[in-house]
């Protein structure tokens, strides 16, 4: 091994030999002093307490100057809602007695009408007591959708369709209300005569995809005509009132069991409407309005 000094106060670097070339240089740092570095002197700091804040003796204490705050706004009064038992215990036996019949309505629809009654159940706050029946329908009812579709005119009928199958999920074409189109590309003028197939439109656009163009052109096409109809008192009192809900917060975006208070109302004034379902849906309102109290 072949030594090789480096500079005073540095390193050496030791070298193979020529008879043993494979040994790896060994590097060794020498003459590097040690160097310390002195600490820091410790510095003392005193700390005097002010004694004028602290109060030395009740005096003190009692000649403390407190602001007057005035009195508060809330009170210390609950009010307090009775709960009936009995009353609950008799509102479900009502819904009891009505369930089976209301199934029985929905069961016996076929088609269209059934679909139609999904919407009526949903808009009433009754869904969630058919949830199972429902979901068969509609996985049913969507492989036969191009059928159902085909030959339906009604602008009603197609909107409330189109809403209730995307609710629950099921993809149904915004291409179904090009039928309402005049060549022009404009919707039709007569459509306007369709204060309900209008609103119901209004409601359908608003589950609307960025790919939905039509629905984008449908939503301000009724919007502008909804306002007018509200304004003009041109429909009954109850339908210009649902109206007005509708464009203050669509049926979409809303509560469900704010929807189902102000559609009970409306479907209480239709003249078509079904007693049983409308007496099933405030009995079901109720007892929910006492359960979570």
């Amino acid at each position: 091994m072949e030594t090789i000094f480096g500079p005073k106060l540095g390193f050496h670097i030791s070298l193979p030999s020529e008879n043993n070339l494979f040994l790896s240089p060994v590097f060794k740092f020498s003459g590097f002093p040690p160097t310390s570095f002195p600490d820091k002197p410790k510095k003392h700091v005193c700390i005097k307490a002010n004694t004028s804040t602290i109060p030395t003796s009740d005096v003190q204490l009692r000649n403390r100057k407190f602001k007057k705050l005035p009195p508060s706004e809330w009170t210390d009064h609950f009010h307090s809602v009775p709960l009936d038992v009995s009353e609950m215990d008799a509102l479900k036996k009502e819904i009891d007695t009505l369930k089976p019949k209301v199934k029985n309505m929905f069961m016996s629809s076929q088609g269209v009408e059934r679909i139609l009654m999904i919407y009526l159940l949903v808009s009433l706050g009754l869904a969630y007591h058919f949830e199972d029946e429902i979901y068969n329908t509609l996985k049913e009812s969507f492989t036969k959708i191009e059928e159902m579709m085909d030959n339906e005119k009604d602008l009603y009928t197609v909107s409330i369709i189109f809403w209730v199958f995307r609710r629950y999920g099921h993809y149904i074409s915004s291409d179904v209300f090009t039928r309402f189109k005049e060549s022009t590309g404009n919707f039709k003028e007569t459509l306007k005569g369709d204060s309900k197939g209008i609103l119901s439109l209004y409601e359908a656009a608003h589950l609307r995809t960025r790919r939905d163009d039509i629905l984008e052109e449908a939503l301000s096409f009724t919007s502008s005509h909804l306002k007018s109809l509200a304004a003009g008192g041109t429909c009954p009192p109850h339908l210009s009132m649902h109206i007005k809900n509708a464009l203050c917060l669509s049926q979409h975006w809303n509560m469900e069991m704010l929807v189902a208070v102000k559609y009970i109302l409306f479907y209480e004034q239709e003249e078509d409407h079904d007693e049983t379902l409308l007496k099933f849906a405030k009995i079901s309102f109720k007892l929910l309005q006492l359960q979570y109290i």
